[in-house]
C-alpha cells in the first residue's frame, strides 16, 4: 500500500499516559491492526482495489473511527469522537430542514 498517516494531534501513547491506560490503549491498536488487515485483505478479495495511495486517507479514517469507537466503550477520549458528533449534528439539522429521517439497522 503506502506509508502510515497519523492524524494531526494522535501520537502513540507513551508511559507518561499511566500504566492502565497504556495496556487498554494498546490492546485497542492491536485488535485494530488485526481486524483492519482483514478488512483491507477482504475489500481486495471482492474486487474493490484499494492498495493505491489515493486510499490511504480513507482507510485511515475507518481505521481511526473503529478505534474510537472502542476508545468510547472505555470511557477514553479520541478525536473522532468530535468529528463524528458534528457530522451528525450537522445530519440532524439537515433532517429537520428536509424532513428526512435517519435510520441505522444494527
Amino acid at each position: 500500500m503506502g506509508e502510515i498517516i497519523q492524524f494531526p494531534g494522535v501520537n502513540k501513547p507513551t508511559e507518561s499516559i499511566g500504566g492502565d491506560i497504556l495496556e487498554i490503549v494498546n490492546r485497542i491498536e492491536m485488535y485494530c491492526d488485526e481486524i483492519f488487515d482483514d478488512v483491507v485483505f477482504n475489500l481486495i478479495e471482492d474486487g474493490y482495489d484499494v492498495t493505491s495511495d489515493d486510499y490511504i486517507i480513507d482507510i485511515s479514517m475507518a481505521y481511526e473511527a473503529i478505534k474510537s469507537v472502542m476508545y468510547k466503550a472505555e470511557k477514553l477520549h479520541h478525536p473522532i469522537q468530535d468529528l463524528s458528533r458534528t457530522m451528525y449534528d450537522l445530519s440532524l439539522k439537515y433532517q429537520e430542514s428536509t424532513e428526512e429521517q435517519l435510520e441505522f439497522d444494527f
